[in-house]
């Protein structure tokens, strides 16, 4: 009797250790397929594949490895989307009973050279954080869809073939960081919209067809920091207000024209500004050297007259403050006499005033500069004075030049210089005296 009781009590445990097993096993399954990829985001990424030319999708790229029998957001998966996406887990509702599916939150391509365009689809991922299909040789225009990604913080589809307009919906991107639309075939003036990105600290449009005048809102693109719409079409003065957050700012290679204004202290952070190969003309403006921050200026290629001299007050802060390390202002117009005040930066390393209309003699200070060294002053390393109608005797200092004290790339060439010895390799030949008289 006492070993029948024994046993039913030992039955009674193992069911209910049985009936523990199971529910645990029941919720790991329940769990598992509670973390599978959203629906929604599955659908897309087979647009997204399917969008792109079958030929270049190898079995070695990241996109030749989506198959989509396996879930997308299964990370125990070694030979299916090996590279490309990253999933992470939605806020789970408080109260609810089972985990939301995994979402997709980056998609980042190899730039194994596919082709084909990029679905419309996209703008299904809602929680999308990172696209970057850069380095591809895609092709059409860029779905308006885009502008649904209201999560997204970086878009890059710079190297490939894309064409047609900017949409306008990427202004609604409030979260954006990086917009990448360099190296395409992009046209058509750059939308307004895009001044509502305040979020964003860099754009690249360079190398594309874009036309007409930056957009006259762009201040209110307060945290953008890098601008580079170099080498398109674009039109107009020099625009006279920017972000003041911008640290490098490069618009090489267009169609501006008119004058630098005067007001480029307003971007107080700026450090590099690159406008060359532009019709700019006008005056050099004494505001590139009193500007509080910046180190790099490259003018060359423009129709600039001449270098506006800074006031006698305002002197000693370009002689002590400047932060100018290199400048180009090869290939304008400029005329009159060496300004002196350009070798008294103390921080100018490289000048390069070649093929102007510059004249007058080559002042003591850019030989002191180059040959001497002073305590706390950057020498000039590059020096490049060639093809302008300089006159006179080369300022001894230069006389005395040794390669072995001092390591100085320099070109005096095509000048009117009378006594520049060939023996100085920087010297070169000089202008037929028919030119110089």
């Amino acid at each position: 009797m006492v070993a029948g009781t024994k046993n039913k009590s030992r039955e009674r445990k193992m069911v209910a250790l049985g009936l523990v097993l199971e529910s645990v096993m029941l919720l790991s399954i329940a769990t598992s397929c509670a973390a599978k990829t959203a629906a929604v985001d599955i659908q897309a990424l087979q647009q997204i594949k399917s969008s792109i030319d079958p030929s270049t999708l190898h079995s070695s790229s990241c996109l030749g490895s989506w198959d989509f029998s396996h879930d997308p957001c299964d990370a125990t998966s070694s030979t299916s989307f090996v590279c490309g996406i990253r999933c992470d887990e939605e806020l789970q509702e408080e109260g609810a009973s089972t985990r939301p599916p995994r979402r997709v939150t980056s998609i980042v391509l190899d730039g194994y050279g596919y082709r084909g365009f990029l679905s419309p689809f996209v703008g299904n991922l809602s929680a999308l954080q990172a696209l970057d299909v850069s380095g591809n040789a895609l092709s059409g225009a860029l779905p308006a869809s885009l502008g649904k990604l209201a999560r997204l913080r970086r878009l890059d589809v710079s190297g490939n073939a894309f064409s047609g307009g900017i949409p306008e919906s990427l202004g609604e991107l409030r979260s954006l960081e990086h917009l990448g639309l360099a190296r395409n075939a992009l046209s058509g003036t750059i939308p307004a919209s895009l001044s509502r990105l305040s979020s964003l600290r860099r754009l690249d449009l360079y190398s594309n067809l874009l036309s007409g005048e930056l957009p006259i809102a762009m201040p209110a693109m307060s945290s953008l920091l890098y601008l580079d719409a170099s080498s398109n079409r674009i039109t107009g003065p020099f625009p006279g207000r920017l972000p003041p957050s911008l640290v490098r700012l490069s618009l090489r290679d267009n169609r501006l024209s008119g004058q630098l204004p005067s007001n480029l202290g307003d971007m107080a952070a700026l450090e590099v500004l690159d406008v060359s190969r532009n019709a700019l003309w006008g005056a050099l403006p004494d505001s590139i050297f009193l500007h509080p921050s910046l180190q790099q200026v490259n003018v060359a290629g423009n129709a600039f007259q001449w270098i506006q001299t800074p006031g006698l007050a305002a002197m000693p802060l370009v002689v002590l403050g400047s932060k100018m390390v290199a400048l180009d202002a090869s290939h304008n117009r400029l005329r009159g006499p060496l300004p002196p005040f350009l070798a008294e930066l103390p921080r100018l390393s490289s000048l390069s005033l070649t093929g102007n209309m510059l004249g007058g003699t080559i002042p003591l200070q850019y030989a002191i500069k180059a040959v001497e060294s002073a305590v706390g002053i950057q020498p000039l390393r590059r020096l490049f004075l060639d093809g302008n109608l300089l006159v006179g005797a080369l300022p001894f200092p230069f006389l005395t030049w040794s390669p072995s004290a001092t390591l100085i790339s320099a070109s005096f060439a095509n000048n009117c210089l009378h006594s520049c010895p060939p023996s100085l390799p920087f010297c070169g030949a000089q202008r037929p005296a028919t030119q110089c008289s």
